[in-house]
């Protein structure tokens, strides 16, 4: 008999299955996801980032407390390998639906934070650093968003820093205060330390100009 296509599984219906399995904080959600990841045809970057969002929110189950270095070799690898393969085939293989995006450099931050660790902190804040870099110089890189910055300030508020994570933290809302509402094209530097301009960004709001891409949410000041 001939195969109904009408309701053949698409990428979305594989994501949105990966997404439940997440959700579910199963222990056993990443290995199933990666099993659904071998019967996708045609991949793109959500699913990536679906498999990403499978591992981290499933590692509460899958690693006691005491096995933070297992987390670290096994959630932290995968998703930086899922992240090197989009690139790579975006760059080399011309594949543009893997051109990653804020959501999928989001799963990835997210994974550093969930390491509740200074080392996780420090790959996160590097990374997002690269993201800046990389957009200041061309702009059809990612552009760091609000949903970045937020995985970031998470990543400050596990990794047991104290006051200073705080106050970077802080430093990190205001920035994106003044690019939300000033279009402004300093992004977040962690040695500022002049609290004079965090002032000076609530006198000079020009709403005209609102920037939606870093627009603070509500998880932004609950990080």
């Amino acid at each position: 008999s001939t195969n109904d296509t009408s309701v053949k599984p698409d990428t979305f219906t594989y994501v949105s299955v990966m997404e439940a399995y997440a959700e579910s904080r199963h222990k056993e959600a990443a290995t199933i996801s990666e099993k659904l990841l071998s019967n996708i045809t045609n991949l793109d970057k959500s699913v990536y980032a679906a498999l990403i969002n499978a591992y981290t929110k499933s590692s509460s189950s899958s690693f006691s407390s005491s096995s933070t270095n297992q987390y670290n070799t096994t959630v932290i690898h995968r998703a930086e390998q899922l992240l090197a393969d989009a690139q790579y085939r975006y760059q080399y293989h011309n594949e543009t639906n893997m051109k990653p995006n804020s959501i999928l450099y989001g799963a990835v931050l997210q994974a550093y934070a969930k390491t509740n660790s200074k080392y996780g902190l420090e790959k996160a804040k590097a990374l997002l650093q690269q993201c800046e870099d990389q957009y200041k110089i061309n702009s059809t890189y990612v552009k760091p968003t609000t949903l970045m910055y937020n995985a970031v300030m998470d990543a400050l508020a596990r990794c047991g820093g104290g006051l200073h994570a705080a106050e970077e933290a802080e430093s990190m809302l205001y920035s994106m205060l003044d690019q939300y509402y000033n279009n402004s094209t300093t992004l977040y530097n962690d040695d500022d330390d002049n609290k004079d301009d965090h002032a000076t960004i609530y006198q000079n709001i020009q709403s005209n100009n609102d920037n939606e891409d870093t627009k603070p949410s509500l998880r932004t000041f609950h990080a």
